[in-house]
């Protein structure tokens, strides 16, 4: 039974971080029927990403 318990403790202990990740937003913007990700450096320079939901496939025709 202590082995159960150890184990299900551990795989907590490894998800905790995903968890940490999860709750982080990031600034984002709606361009042109994209979605834009804008990450500021310690510097202060913000950068521009495009990024891909990965939803759909995408047709010309």
């Amino acid at each position: 039974m202590n082995s159960i318990k150890l184990i299900l403790f551990s795989i907590a202990l490894g998800l905790a971080p995903l968890q940490l990740l999860a709750e982080q937003q990031l600034p984002t913007q709606f361009d042109n029927n994209r979605i834009i990700l804008i990450p500021e450096l310690i510097s202060g320079k913000k950068l521009r990403f495009f990024t891909d939901t990965g939803g759909g496939e995408y047709r010309t025709n």
